[in-house]
């Protein structure tokens, strides 16, 4: 489980690569969504995620999908 200062390293790292998805609100779903996931598994399947053209909103974190099959 990531610390609470792990989850913001995490936000801050998609923001940089995300702008537009704004560093309180993945803050927010990753706090309030994902704290039971190995902080190396968010880590991996935010970076897939944010590279992804077709990804929209952080929230498609929440779905299943070939970021969590990566974490593997």
């Amino acid at each position: 489980m990531p610390s609470m200062n792990e989850i913001e390293r995490l936000a801050a790292a998609t923001n940089a690569i995300r702008p537009e998805w704004p560093v309180k609100s993945l803050i927010t779903i990753l706090a309030r969504d994902h704290v039971a996931r190995p902080y190396r598994d968010l880590a991996v399947a935010l970076a897939w995620i944010a590279t992804d053209a077709r990804t929209k909103t952080p929230a498609r974190l929440a779905e299943a999908g070939p970021w969590w099959t990566a974490t593997s």
